[in-house]
């Protein structure tokens, strides 16, 4: 396993495409966990705040680098396409349904 500073790394290659987003106060997360967007997508609505992802909702994308948010909201980079190593990703739980709604990311198993 990579570790870049204190974050593990999530990205299998270089090759990826991710955007800015604002994690929600009271949050401490670790690189790989699912986002969404509080109220809907932060592709629709840019100035949304971020959050964990509930599995059987919305996915937005998946978090790059860890992000303590516990004080105050916290900028961070949410991936939506490339390839990513999947035992890193929701704990290592990737399903059919998660597949399908980030279908721009493909999960490389080894």
């Amino acid at each position: 396993m990579v570790e870049i500073g204190v974050s593990k790394e999530i990205l299998y290659d270089a090759d990826f495409k991710a955007i800015p987003v604002t994690i929600a106060k009271g949050n401490d997360l670790k690189a790989g966990e699912l986002l969404s967007g509080i109220g809907g997508s932060v592709f629709d609505d840019r100035s949304l705040l971020a959050e964990p992802a509930d599995v059987e909702g919305d996915i937005d994308g998946v978090l790059l680098y860890d992000v303590d948010a516990t004080e105050e909201n916290k900028e961070a980079s949410l991936v939506y396409a490339g390839s990513l190593w999947a035992n890193k990703v929701n704990g290592g739980e990737i399903t059919a349904e998660i597949k399908e709604k980030l279908n721009l990311i493909k999960f490389i198993t080894e």
